[in-house]
C-alpha cells in the first residue's frame, strides 16, 4: 500500500515539474544553479526558448 502511494505521489510530482518546466526556462529538478549555468544568461522566469535575459526578468 505504501509503495503504491509513493508511486502516485512521485507521478504527481513529475507532472508538476513538467508543467513548471514548460512555463519557465529556469525550471528543473536538477537544481537552480545548474539550470542557470545552462541558460547562458536567459532569465530563469522567461518562457522556455525566449531571448529574455536575466535583467529583463528582474533577476
Amino acid at each position: 500500500m505504501q509503495q503504491q502511494q509513493a508511486r502516485q505521489l512521485e507521478d504527481m510530482l513529475r507532472r508538476q515539474y513538467l508543467a513548471f518546466s514548460q512555463r519557465f526556462a529556469g525550471a528543473s529538478p536538477h537544481g537552480l544553479l545548474i539550470r542557470a549555468e545552462r541558460l547562458n544568461g536567459q532569465g530563469l522566469l522567461a518562457a522556455p526558448g525566449s531571448q529574455a535575459s536575466a535583467s529583463d526578468c528582474g533577476a
